[in-house]
């Protein structure tokens, strides 16, 4: 029952409290709408309307205004990126890549988020130097990752295999399988050249970092059917078995 009596006691302190607490975030809160301009709110209005265009504008208005708007001058770039607008992307990003005051994390920030305007804009040259600026950073992993999409998309495997193997020193996980497919696919580029020896060595790579790789035993049986050693095909193809027999009706008959 003393506990009851304490408790009603203290219910009264602890409305004080919360009421000083309210009133002071309520004055934070006004002072910082204050120092807002209006196109601001007007910009937040305009999204809450889902009036994306009407809010794009009012918003660059802020920026004119207060160019110290930096997360504001972000989520502008980052806008103009989904929408498709990459150009007006580019333009803001680079801005803020170029400004003196800017701190090394923000700086470091833009330079990632210009990047990935470029990648989006098909400029892959661009993205990979500036993805590549980006090693050893916060977004090291990110870039890395970005350019591990942009070597596929060339077909630059060294490089591909190179950059898996840092992605794997920086997170620790696995990218062998991926590395094996990469051997694969230069393996297949030796055979469809006609220079089966030469893709011996990127199947031999591709079964050392990935032993239960099919792939490079179904292309090491193709090259030894290029070279007329039907035996020895079908002994590469026998090994699927063991690795995945599942598969074995890719090279069945």
């Amino acid at each position: 029952m003393e506990i009851e009596y304490w408790w009603l006691l203290a219910l009264p302190l602890f409305f004080a409290l919360g009421w000083l607490a309210a009133r002071i975030d309520i004055k934070h809160l006004l002072t910082e709408s204050r120092a807002l301009p209006r196109s601001y709110f007007k910009g937040l209005n305009f999204l809450l309307n889902e009036q994306p265009d009407k809010a794009i504008e009012a918003f660059i208005e802020v920026v004119k205004v207060e160019p110290q708007t930096i997360e504001l001058h972000f989520a502008l770039g980052s806008l103009f990126r989904r929408r498709g607008e990459v150009e007006r992307a580019i333009r803001m990003h680079q801005n803020l890549v170029e400004r003196d005051d800017l701190p090394e994390q923000q700086k470091l920030d833009a330079l990632y988020e210009l990047a990935q305007d470029y990648l989006k804009a098909g400029l892959l040259d661009r993205a990979e130097e500036l993805f590549a600026k980006l090693k050893g950073t916060t977004h090291a992993e990110a870039a890395l990752r970005y350019l591990l999409e942009i070597y596929e998309q060339e077909k630059d495997w060294l490089k591909a295999i190179d950059t898996a193997q840092q992605l794997e020193g920086i997170t620790g996980q696995s990218h062998q399988k991926q590395i094996a497919n990469f051997f694969c696919e230069m393996a297949a580029r030796e055979i469809m050249e006609s220079r089966p020896e030469g893709a011996r060595p990127h199947l031999a790579q591709a079964l050392s970092h990935h032993r239960l790789c099919v792939r490079a035993n179904v292309l090491l049986g193709d090259l030894e059917v290029a070279l007329q050693r039907p035996e020895a095909a079908i002994d590469a193809w026998k090994r699927i078995e063991s690795q995945n027999p599942a598969y074995l009706s890719l090279v069945g008959e």
